[in-house]
């Protein structure tokens, strides 16, 4: 199965001082009616993005709604370490082969699973509570080693 993500333009929701306002203020008019996946994160700079939250949905515009109203949520999303808080979203094609559905749960995990192999700590509870076993590789010949000197596995 090939799943396509259209991913629009990170959102900025503000900085950790602003971010409280800005949140109350957002108009989720320009966020699409259609499923996809979601993600809460911290850029610093143009291009440096550490997701804090990942979620899925059958319409993101709802989706979203239900979690700008959820006081928990967004307080963890306000007390998160420096950085611009920002949302990005991506769509994703229904096409012919697989339910949308299905797509859109394989496309939710494979980015929470690549996010905490990165280290990210994410604030999700579902999906993120296997436990983690770090690999580190030493010795001389580390660098030549084809994978990164520390990898995580669940």
């Amino acid at each position: 199965m090939t799943v396509e993500i259209s991913w629009q333009t990170p959102v900025p929701l503000g900085s950790k001082s602003t971010f409280m306002k800005r949140i109350e203020d957002f108009d989720l008019g320009d966020c699409p009616d259609a499923p996809g996946i979601y993600i809460f994160a911290r850029r610093f700079g143009k291009k440096i993005l550490v997701p804090i939250y990942i979620g899925k949905g059958t319409s993101l515009r709802k989706r979203l709604k239900t979690q700008f109203n959820n006081h928990k949520l967004i307080q963890a999303l306000a007390n998160e370490k420096s950085g611009e808080r920002v949302l990005m979203f991506g769509t994703i094609k229904a096409g012919t082969s697989g339910s949308i559905a299905k797509k859109i749960r394989l496309s939710e995990r494979a980015h929470i699973e690549h996010a905490l192999s990165a280290g990210h700590p994410l604030i999700n509870i579902q999906l993120t509570k296997k436990p983690t076993s770090e690999i580190k590789v030493v010795g001389k010949k580390s660098h030549n080693h084809p994978f990164p000197r520390v990898m995580l596995a669940r």
